[in-house]
């Protein structure tokens, strides 16, 4: 990784990976999140670069690596601007897995860390709950 990406500044490598999401090369965009995070764990865009890697396996029903990408977002990063989208979309990908127990337990977590998110985000929550027949 250090031979390849080494020479990169992290912000172009970030971007890169970011237009190679938006572009939907997700190999290609799995690969530069991968190896930013590997170089520069610490750095600022760290949480953002966890939750896009866990959204680029997302993408591809890859769901079991979106987890532990959402999973270790949350762990690495907890005070990132994106904690509250890592918790959800650790929701959301456990659903998918049909553990709806743990899908509940991440929402209402959710719920109670993030009560300020947007009313957007509120419905989203809603309808996930729902689905999925939370207490």
């Amino acid at each position: 990784v250090k031979t390849t990406f080494g020479a990169k500044k992290p912000k172009a490598l970030y971007d890169e990976a970011l237009d190679a999401l938006n572009k939907k090369d997700y190999k290609k965009a799995q690969e530069r999140l991968a190896a930013f995070l590997e170089l520069h764990p610490n750095n600022a865009l760290a949480g953002n670069a966890q939750y896009w890697l866990g959204e680029a396996y997302y993408a591809q029903g890859n769901y079991d690596k979106a987890a532990v990408a959402f999973a270790d977002g949350l762990k690495n990063n907890p005070a990132s601007a994106k904690a509250p989208d890592l918790l959800f979309k650790l929701g959301m990908t456990l659903s998918r897995l049909k553990k709806k127990q743990d899908a509940c337990v991440a929402f209402d977590t959710f719920k109670n860390q993030y009560p300020k998110v947007s009313e957007a985000m509120k419905k989203q929550l809603a309808a996930e709950t729902k689905k999925l027949s939370c207490k």
